[in-house]
């Protein structure tokens, strides 16, 4: 099965904070893993503040961002942005966020997020069923 990591993941393979385990095991795992082409943006801007706050090494930010496009195969946009639409439209989650979604439909795939507020944005939708959070993931 394909996976669909967001920024919220993929952020925690790169320091330690809760549930780092659980999304660097995901790098462990025999799945072709996958996040529209937008997150290493996110990442980065997530990184970055890393960098500022003493807690991450610039050299180490430049590493992870380097090596991103070897870890997780980047999903064009331009597939995603009615659906998209549709999910930030009638849920008000935020375009971002839809896009993970988004990505996580067409490829028939799991969204695993550890962004609980997404979580809940999309409880009971439709789109509940594409989310995972991460600290509920077992392989």
């Amino acid at each position: 099965m394909t996976l669909v990591v967001d920024a919220s993941v993929i952020a925690k393979w790169f320091y330690d904070e809760p549930d780092t385990g659980t999304a660097r095991g995901l790098l462990e795992l025999d799945r072709l893993l996958i996040t529209p082409a937008h997150a290493p943006a996110e990442v980065g801007h997530v990184l970055a503040r890393r960098v500022r706050d003493g807690t991450l090494a610039r050299e180490a930010m430049a590493d992870a961002m380097s090596g991103l496009s070897r870890t997780v195969v980047l999903v064009p946009l331009a597939g995603l942005y009615a659906e998209a639409s549709a999910i930030t439209v009638e849920t008000g989650t935020s375009f971002y966020d839809a896009l993970y979604v988004a990505a996580a439909e067409a490829w028939k795939a799991k969204l695993i997020t550890a962004d609980a507020r997404l979580v809940r944005g999309l409880a009971g939708t439709r789109w509940a069923p594409s989310l995972l959070a991460l600290a509920d993931w077992s392989s």
